[in-house]
């Protein structure tokens, strides 16, 4: 990456320098405790004489960071929100057998696969939301609120 142009009113910059890296002043990136110091001096310089005080351009000059966007799969509601009403969470599966919950599940949503979820089973990481994982207990009791994903 370059470093920021230095005002051509400074003159050059000192040949040798330090063998350190530090933050320059002015947004000028970084550099040696030599180069830091000739800055400050000829900001100083520049102030002295009522000139306008060098900026390396670095942070300020791009304006404000960009907004990140909203991540639309980042809970639930929001990606139900946007596969319609009805694509869970299903609190009033809590307590039901398993098996019966998927039958009534599968009737509702027939697109979405179903899964049964035994306690200590593996599951992928990977999210879909075309997929209803329902998590039972020993009892095949539904124990968690099943949710696409």
């Amino acid at each position: 990456m370059a470093r920021a142009k230095f005002p051509d009113h400074w003159g050059e910059q000192p040949k040798m320098q330090t063998r350190d890296i530090r933050p320059l002043p002015g947004n000028f990136g970084m550099g040696s405790s030599t180069l830091h110091g000739w800055i400050n001096s000829k900001m100083a310089e520049d102030e002295a004489n009522g000139l306008p005080v060098a900026d390396g351009g670095t942070p300020g000059s791009f304006g404000a960071p960009p907004q990140r966007a909203p991540n639309p799969f980042a809970n639930n509601n929001a990606a139900s929100a946007m596969l319609g009403p009805n694509v869970g969470p299903w609190p009033e599966m809590i307590g039901r057998d398993g098996e019966e919950a998927i039958a009534e599940l599968k009737v509702l949503h027939p697109n979405h696969s179903f899964a049964l979820m035994l306690p200590g089973r593996m599951a992928t990481a990977d999210h879909r939301m075309d997929r209803v994982r329902v998590q039972v207990d020993e009892e095949g009791k539904v124990h968690t609120a099943p949710r696409c994903g």
